[in-house]
């Protein structure tokens, strides 16, 4: 019960800042969605035929989010995920 209520009160910490660095790391509309398909379950290659970009692409944005801490990796996941969604935060400023 502690450990959420600590991660519970990080994310709250965090909220404002994680939104700043999304909202400069996501500055075009591919950003944003390659961002959020960007949630473990699709490889690399998946996310690019969705957006309509190349792999290399998609490649190169989550090697710039992983070193932001944007992006976590996960065991026996397909793909990084996000830290949180940008519909989690409740969208992200134009």
């Amino acid at each position: 019960m502690l450990l959420r209520e600590l991660v519970a009160w990080t994310k709250f910490r965090a909220r404002d800042s994680l939104i700043r660095a999304l909202s400069y790391l996501l500055s075009t509309e591919n950003d944003r969605r390659i961002y959020e398909l960007t949630d473990g379950s699709l490889k690399g290659v998946e996310v690019a035929r969705e957006v309509g970009v190349s792999k290399s692409a998609v490649s190169q944005k989550w090697t710039v989010w992983r070193q932001a801490g944007l992006l976590i990796d996960d065991q026996g996941a397909r793909g990084p995920r996000h830290l949180a969604s940008i519909e989690s935060l409740g969208g992200l400023p134009e």
